[in-house]
């Protein structure tokens, strides 16, 4: 694996890792969570069509970055909804502006949501929050999904690109459960 896709892959996960923040007064309540992923160099192109399209409904979306990556972030009450409209805006665009951001689902431990941004996937319908790390293997190993295994620090992190354009993450500490994220877009491999 190329040094600049070890980093990228990184510093990805590492801005997945901060995206949704908890309270100060470290409770479990996701106040944002996120619904893109822009690179710097796509400033002038995806801005507008993420965080000024949301604005044009209502929704206030804000963004952080790490190593030349910025995740843009909304109210939790309204990621659902963000991710319909991204997804609706993504149908009239052209590649190149298609391919200046990419649309994430994120689900962390504490923020009680279900994985339903897998369930158009085939081969992880069947991955859950309160799977295994030896579970979620067994269902790529079955489903004969290509995935890469990335191990930062504490916890273990598995990269799968089930088809064209998506990438999912599922992270694991103490092999249990505690991230998901799915990347739809134009993504470098790692």
């Amino acid at each position: 694996m190329k040094t600049s896709h070890k980093f990228f892959i990184f510093a990805l996960l590492l801005s997945l890792n901060f995206t949704s923040s908890a309270s100060g007064n470290n409770t479990n309540i996701i106040q944002t969570v996120a619904v893109a992923e822009i690179t710097f160099d796509n400033n002038d192109t995806a801005l507008p069509l993420t965080v000024g399209v949301l604005k044009k409904h209502s929704i206030v979306a804000g963004g952080g970055g790490l190593s030349g990556w910025m995740t843009i972030s909304v109210p939790a009450n309204q990621g659902k909804q963000a991710h319909k409209i991204l997804q609706d805006e993504l149908a009239g665009l052209s590649q190149k502006q298609r391919d200046s951001f990419q649309i994430v689902w994120d689900w962390q431990k504490g923020n009680g949501r279900a994985l339903d941004f897998l369930k158009d996937i085939p081969s992880l319908r069947r991955v859950t929050p309160n799977m295994s790390e030896r579970d979620f293997v067994g269902i790529l190993k079955r489903q004969k999904v290509d995935y890469k295994k990335l191990t930062p620090d504490a916890w273990t992190s598995y990269w799968t690109k089930p088809a064209p354009r998506e990438h999912v993450f599922v992270t694991f500490k103490d092999s249990q459960c505690i991230r998901v994220a799915r990347i739809s877009g134009y993504m470098a491999k790692p």
